[in-house]
């Protein structure tokens, strides 16, 4: 279960690496420093904390800034 939810969050890119994240309804907030396959690390002010990939694809995600900027497709006109 957990390898399928890693697929999916890595093909969504619902978490991705550098993203500062809060999970709903856990009480984990910080930076995503990897996300695997089985489980994804956030580095809290505390510690880095090791969550499964099931609880980040059933749970709300907020995602204060992206590390990576939004591509536009050509010929996009602001």
């Amino acid at each position: 279960n957990d390898f399928i939810c890693g697929l999916l969050i890595q093909l969504t890119r619902k978490v991705s690496e550098g993203d500062s994240v809060k999970l709903e309804g856990l009480d984990v907030k910080g930076k995503a420093v990897s996300v695997g396959y089985l489980t994804t690390t956030i580095d809290t002010d505390a510690d880095q904390v090791h969550v499964p990939n099931r609880e980040i694809w059933s749970r709300a995600v907020r995602i204060a800034k992206r590390k990576s900027p939004i591509i536009l497709p050509s010929g996009f006109k602001k």
